[in-house]
């Protein structure tokens, strides 16, 4: 895996992009790769909060971004699932 962030929690050699922003290029980028299929679970908040780095809201609210974009849906108490 790519690493996206440097040891201060933000993108090498780039100016400060607020947390939410930056989560959802990523998850972007993982989607445009592949990496998830229409239909596929996509991971939960607490293990992408860990794997990034940053609150479980700030996952949400990148969830949430996706899904108005047309990239996921999200099912309450089943998770987001690639659209």
């Amino acid at each position: 895996m790519v690493t996206l962030w440097n040891d201060q929690g933000m993108p090498p050699d780039r100016p400060a992009v607020p947390p939410t922003r930056r989560v959802v290029a990523a998850l972007r980028a993982r989607i445009d790769a592949g990496e998830w299929a229409s239909g596929d679970h996509m991971p939960g908040t607490r293990e992408l909060s860990q794997t990034y780095g940053v609150s479980t809201r700030t996952i949400a609210k990148a969830y949430k971004q996706l899904a108005d974009e047309g990239l996921g849906v999200i099912t309450p108490s089943w998770g987001t699932h690639r659209a």
